[in-house]
Formats: structure tokens, C-alpha cells, sequence
């Protein structure tokens, strides 16, 4: 009676355990999938690791080599337009191939225009679909990230992975298995034969251990990868199909072990003595690897397209609560925008409406909102070219290379002052232009040199970027610039309302020459001795009058 009543309670309690622990295990993943849900088109409140614009990631530079005829903006550019900030709102990816991929996004315009016109239905399948995307964010979250790594790099190292014979494993395992027959012969022979290869095997088995752990890390990432690019294709991801023959890779996975197994568990102790002497783990992953070898390239495709799905969800996220549009990729050189605005403008930014068909020089005050506006241009142009998407309600543009000059600074330890560095940057513009379609985008012209041969330098310079097959936006104070350039270049300008003491700025796009300046009425507004102020507005007054700045 006692031993019924034990069995009954051991049950009773195991019965509890295990449904307490699944009833947890459900809380937990309903709670996960929340999370995912309400972070999917929530607007951005914390900046995300910007990690991939600190070293390039394998992927970028793997995908450089093998599409070099695509357009890559160089550094300059990127800093210039602001990407790594926008990268660090954008970023809602949930795996670290999502991150790099994005990351590519922003440094890849490629040939093939027609690429980002899929890219554009993708984002908007995910912005449509919310439920299955919410599904697929469920699936990228289970893989994760690996913050200590690259992961690219780790499974691009397997194509050199060295390859141990299995058959250095499965011989000593088939000898051990005839000695323990031989037991049934000769009892005291084959338990002495028993003993030594058992021996014999567990000493073996620590060098071919040694082989293993070398690619071990990267071949469990290749494993995970697979299996959740299996899962995208089984929920509606159909890039995944070509990948059939790396699924077949799955079987035996728990033979392997991934991650350091010093345990007390029994189980595992014993798990690990058996790997020992079976040499199991040694044989299948000689097997894994030799075959992962001969697909390396579907493994580092299949990378991409994990990649492509996490990055685009992520972008899909982002534009939820923001204006956007299809982008439209035109052979004419021109852009023709509506209602264009910079993508990290808060609070219902100022849109603008642009025509451009050739160049245009801008002009207007201090603050006024000449830097945003290139920006804008610039994003929206690369944007266009890479996810198909605009920050605008209208947006066409050619097939442009992009490249600015705009944030620039002087290189204190190349000994290089800002006007050198300046040169330098418009420079490789103006060589770069030569090569046709091109963007140039340029803040302030020589602004690190003195005004007279600042307006005839950037002068001769601007109008060598008049070019058909070049669009060249500038942006300068010196009116007399603007003037000299009117038949060669549109122009626009930006203004600001004064009313007493204040300041406000409509950021509207304006035809013309700008007629207005503030910087006196700004060093009044910020406390400057009212002699300083009214000498200053002399001085202006009389070179108006006159042309000259003395008597």
C-alpha cells in the first residue's frame, strides 16, 4: 500500500512540475510575441548599435567583390548625409545578418535599376501583411543576435576548414565493436581487447576534438541559419525554395556539441563519454563540414537572404508612422520631387517641391534650411536607388552615383588645413563627374579661403559641373555667386520671417536669389554690444551704397 501511494505521489508531482514548467515556457513566448507585435511601425524613441559603420562587415565586403559594377558611396558621402544616424533609427533588426544587410543597404546602389523596384514591394508585402510579418519577426527573434562576432566571416572561414577522414573515426569504433563480440569467444581476450580500444578511442578522440572545435562556432551558425531560413520558407518566404539541398543538412545536429558541456548533469556526462568512445560528434561533423564545403556559396547566399528579410522588415517598421512613396527610377536626367522632406525630421516636417532638370545654386540665411535640404535630396536620391522608397509623396530621379562635400573638417594629424581637405573633397567631385549621371552635392564653396578667390574658384568650378549627364547642387552665402551662375544653374533660396526680436524660419523652398541676410540681426539676438551691431550694419549699408567698404 505505502509503495502505491509513492508511485502515486512521484507521479502527481512530476505530472505538476511538467505543467507548471510548460504553463512558464508559454507565458514566456506569449510574451515574446507581444513585445515583437507592439515594436513593429512603433515610432523610434532609442537609438540602436551603429556597430557596422565602425568596420565594414564581411558581408559588404564580400558583396563588393562580387558586384563591382555597382555604386558604392564613399566615406565622405556617408558622413556628409548623415547615414550612420539614420542607420541608428532605422536599425529594428533582430539579427545580426539583418544588421549588416542593412547596413549594406546604405552603402550599395546597384546597376541593375530594376533591383530596387522589388526591394520597394518587399517593404510594402511587410507594411500590407502585418500579421505574417509579425510571424517572421517571431522567427528572426529565435535566431538572434552574436554581438562578439562576425557572423559572416565566421561561415565564410568554413570553405578553409580542415576535413579529418572519417574513417580515422570509424575504424577504432568498429574494432572496439569486434573486440566486444570477441567477449562471447574468448571472455578474458576480448574484455582485455575491450578495455585497450575503448582506451585507444578516447585517446584519439581529443585530436580529432582539436579539428573539430577550430570551425565549431561557425558551422553551429551555418546550422542555425538553415534552419531558420527553412522556417521563412515554410511561412511564406519563397526565396528560400533554392535552398533544399542545405536543408537536408539538419539531421544529427544534437549529435554535435555546440557549447562548452561541462555539466554535473548525468545525462550529459554520460552523453559525453559515449561521444568519446563512439566518436559520433567527430564523424558527423567531418560529414557537415565536407558538405557545407561543396554549398558554400548557397550558406553565404542563404546569409544575405535571412539578411534581406530581417533588414527590410526593419525599414518597413521605420516608415509605418512616416510619409513615403514608391520611388521612381527615370532614364531622363532629372528629379522631380513633391513634397520632399529629411526622413529624421520630427514633428511634422516642412515637404518641399523640386524640379530639377539641371543645376541649382542655393542661397539664404544662416539656419534657414539649406543643409537639411540637400541632405534630403541626397537621402532620398540614394534611397531611391537602393530600397526603391522616397521620403516624399512624388519622387523620380536617374540612376545617379552620389557624391558631396559638405561636413567637412580639418585633418590635424595629416598636418592638412580645412581649405586643403576642402580641395581635396571637390576635387575628387569633379573627377568623379566625368564619368557621367553623377549627383554632386556641395555646402558652402571653399568656404576655407577668402571671398574674392573663393567666388571666382568656385565660380569656374561650378560651371565645369554644368554638365549634361551631371546634376550639381550648391548651397553658398556669397550672393554675387549666385548671380555670376544664374544662367547656368537654378536658382532657389530659403528665407526667414523677422518679427522685433524673433526669429522664425518657414524651411520653403523659394525661387530666385535670396535678398535677405541675418547674420547681424542674430549677433544682436544673442547679446552682442549694440556699438559692435550698428558699426557692423554700417559697414554693410555703406558697401552697398558704395561697393566700397571704406572711404
Amino acid at each position: 500500500m505505502g509503495t502505491a501511494v509513492f508511485w502515486i505521489l512521484f507521479w502527481l508531482l512530476a505530472v505538476l512540475l511538467f505543467f507548471t514548467g510548460y504553463s512558464r515556457e508559454k507565458k514566456r513566448r506569449l510574451k515574446r510575441r507581444e513585445r515583437i507585435k507592439n515594436s513593429f511601425g512603433s515610432s523610434e524613441t532609442t537609438l540602436s548599435d551603429h556597430k557596422p559603420f565602425e568596420k565594414n562587415p564581411a558581408l559588404f565586403e564580400y558583396i563588393r567583390r562580387s558586384f563591382p559594377e555597382d555604386f558604392y558611396p564613399d566615406d565622405i558621402t556617408v558622413n556628409d548625409l548623415g547615414l550612420k544616424d539614420i542607420y541608428s533609427r532605422m536599425n529594428r533588426c533582430l539579427t545580426s545578418c539583418g544588421e549588416d544587410m542593412l547596413y549594406c543597404f546604405f552603402r550599395i546602389l546597384p546597376k541593375d535599376t530594376q533591383k530596387s523596384s522589388v526591394i520597394h514591394d518587399m517593404i510594402q508585402r511587410y507594411i500590407d501583411d502585418r500579421d505574417n510579418t509579425i510571424e517572421l519577426m517571431y522567427i528572426l527573434d529565435s535566431y538572434g543576435k552574436h554581438e562578439d562576432c562576425d557572423e559572416f566571416e565566421l561561415v565564410e572561414k568554413l570553405e578553409d576548414a580542415r576535413v579529418r577522414n572519417p574513417i580515422a573515426d570509424v575504424i577504432p569504433v568498429l574494432l572496439l565493436i569486434a573486440a566486444v563480440c570477441f567477449i562471447a569467444v574468448s571472455p578474458v581476450a576480448g574484455t582485455i581487447a575491450a578495455i585497450v580500444m575503448i582506451t585507444i578511442c578516447i585517446g584519439s578522440y581529443f585530436s580529432g576534438k582539436a579539428v573539430m572545435d577550430e570551425n565549431l562556432k561557425g558551422l553551429a551558425l551555418a546550422l542555425k541559419m538553415i534552419a531558420c531560413a527553412k522556417k521563412l520558407r515554410e511561412n511564406g518566404c519563397p526565396d528560400f525554395d533554392r535552398y533544399e539541398m542545405l536543408f537536408r543538412l539538419q539531421k544529427g545536429d544534437f549529435l554535435i556539441p555546440y557549447k562548452d558541456q561541462t555539466t554535473s548533469d548525468p545525462l550529459s556526462i554520460i552523453f559525453d563519454y559515449v561521444r568519446m568512445i563512439t566518436h559520433i560528434d567527430l564523424i558527423v561533423y567531418s560529414i557537415k563540414i565536407s558538405r557545407l564545403k561543396e554549398q558554400i556559396g548557397p550558406l553565404l547566399s542563404i546569409y544575405a537572404d535571412i539578411g534581406k528579410v530581417d533588414a527590410l522588415i526593419s525599414v518597413a517598421s521605420f516608415l509605418i508612422p512616416k510619409k513615403f512613396c514608391r520611388a521612381v527610377i527615370t532614364e531622363s536626367r532629372k528629379i522631380d520631387a513633391k513634397g520632399i522632406y529629411h526622413p529624421l525630421t520630427r514633428h511634422d516636417p516642412v515637404a518641399n517641391d523640386l524640379k530639377a532638370s539641371r543645376g541649382i545654386i542655393l542661397t539664404g540665411s544662416n539656419a534657414s534650411g539649406k543643409s537639411t535640404f540637400l541632405k534630403a535630396v541626397g537621402l532620398n536620391v540614394l534611397f531611391a536607388r537602393s530600397l526603391g522608397i522616397a521620403f516624399a509623396d512624388k519622387f523620380e530621379t536617374a540612376a545617379y552615383t552620389i557624391y558631396t562635400s559638405m561636413a567637412l573638417s580639418d585633418n590635424l594629424l595629416g598636418g592638412e588645413s580645412y581649405y586643403v581637405v576642402e580641395a581635396k573633397s571637390i576635387r575628387r567631385i569633379c573627377e568623379s563627374a566625368k564619368d557621367g549621371d553623377c549627383l554632386c552635392i556641395i555646402d558652402e564653396v571653399l568656404r576655407g579661403t577668402n571671398t574674392i578667390e573663393r567666388i571666382a574658384a568656385s565660380n569656374v568650378i561650378l560651371r565645369s559641373l554644368c554638365a549634361p549627364t551631371v546634376m550639381c547642387f550648391a548651397a553658398t552665402h556669397d550672393l554675387e555667386l549666385a548671380y555670376m551662375l544664374k544662367d547656368y544653374m537654378d536658382c532657389y533660396h530659403f528665407t526667414e520671417v523677422i518679427d522685433g526680436n524673433n526669429v522664425t524660419f518657414p524651411y520653403l523652398l523659394q525661387k530666385g536669389i535670396s535678398d535677405t541676410t541675418n547674420a547681424i540681426r542674430l549677433l544682436s539676438m544673442l547679446g552682442f554690444d549694440p556699438g559692435i551691431v550698428n558699426a557692423a550694419d554700417e559697414l554693410v549699408n555703406r558697401y552697398k551704397t558704395t561697393g566700397k567698404w571704406m572711404d
